[in-house]
């Protein structure tokens, strides 16, 4: 297996991965042996039908190429990104000439990934700052803590007495004109 890495612009990189005849015609068997386990024929047991057989019904590999083509890029692109020290981010984007598929022959696909940024750190070391005192006035303070009182206040329940100033007060009304009662002058629980 050949494997070659190009850096590509926005913290991408392109990972292309050759596999010779023999690497890719294990996947091509492994491929067979999935679809065959898959296909029935009349007189053959489902999965035991002969590979010959197969071919003269379907008339071509393309299916068996088709799962080979996935089988081989699931059983290397991760080795081939673990071994290239590839840091990627998320799922590649691969891309292969399909017309080059077949079985005694190499194959090779690129993957495109997005990867971490490289970060260069600069020179930080031996920086200097100046801590600033921060005072508060008696007046910000007084003000911060009344909004703070004002903002987690809760309403205490005060079933009977006289209405004082400050209090939130919730009752029903109707209203009438020369004793009818008019639209919209009427509410309930009201705050």
């Amino acid at each position: 297996m050949k494997i070659s890495v190009k850096k590509l612009e926005g913290s991408q990189v392109e990972v292309k991965v050759t596999l010779d005849k023999e690497e890719f015609n294990k996947f091509y068997e492994e491929a067979f042996d999935k679809v065959l386990a898959d296909y029935q024929v009349e007189g053959f047991r489902k999965g035991k039908v002969p590979r010959n057989i197969y071919l003269s019904k379907v008339g071509t590999d393309a299916l068996v190429l088709e799962e080979a083509v996935n089988l081989s890029i699931n059983g290397t692109y991760f080795n081939a990104i673990e071994e290239k020290k590839v840091r990627a981010v998320n799922y590649p984007k691969v891309d292969f000439d399909p017309n080059k598929v077949q079985k005694d022959a190499t194959f090779t696909y690129t993957a495109v990934v997005d990867v971490y940024p490289e970060v260069e750190l600069g020179e930080y070391f031996g920086i200097e700052y100046k801590e600033e005192k921060l005072e508060v006035s008696k007046e910000e303070l007084e003000k911060v803590l009344k909004q703070e009182r004002e903002r987690k206040a809760v309403l205490v329940l005060k079933e009977d007495g006289i209405i004082e100033l400050g209090n939130t007060v919730v009752f029903d009304f109707e209203g009438f004109v020369d004793g009818v009662a008019f639209e919209g002058g009427k509410a309930e629980n009201y705050a």
